[in-house]
């Protein structure tokens, strides 16, 4: 999937993108640490793609309390992400055209079973610390 996305998106790589979009999703400003829990990835992870998006003016970094560093998206950002619905709605219009209408709501009540499974895990761990 991330291949394939990567071909969509000529501005900027699928990870890229997809802090972008997390970003423009959150409705408070986000830091490095969070948005690395909410991405499943490390910090430096985060660091190093907000770091590249910085680079070309797609995010401004900026000091917080306790040394902690947050991501402001810039207008090049907002204006990115406006130019690829067209190209994310039809793409997931072509994911999905195979699908069956109870097909795609299985698929979503596995996935939620899924990611219930991962907070389990998740708590499981913390219960060990």
């Amino acid at each position: 999937m991330q291949t394939v996305g990567n071909l969509l998106q000529e501005e900027v790589t699928m990870k890229q993108y997809m802090l972008i979009t997390l970003l423009q999703a959150s409705s408070e400003p986000s830091n490095l640490s969070e948005l690395a829990v909410k991405l499943g990835c490390s910090r430096q992870n985060i660091k190093k793609l907000a770091q590249s998006l910085a680079k070309n003016d797609y995010v401004q970094f900026h000091s917080g309390k306790q040394n902690a560093v947050w991501l402001e998206l810039t207008e090049k950002a907002w204006a990115c992400k406006t130019r690829n619905q067209e190209i994310e709605t039809s793409a997931l219009k072509l994911l999905f055209q195979s699908f069956e209408e109870n097909e795609i709501s299985q698929l979503q009540t596995l996935l939620g079973k899924l990611a219930l499974g991962v907070t389990h895990i998740e708590n499981q761990i913390k219960d060990r610390k």
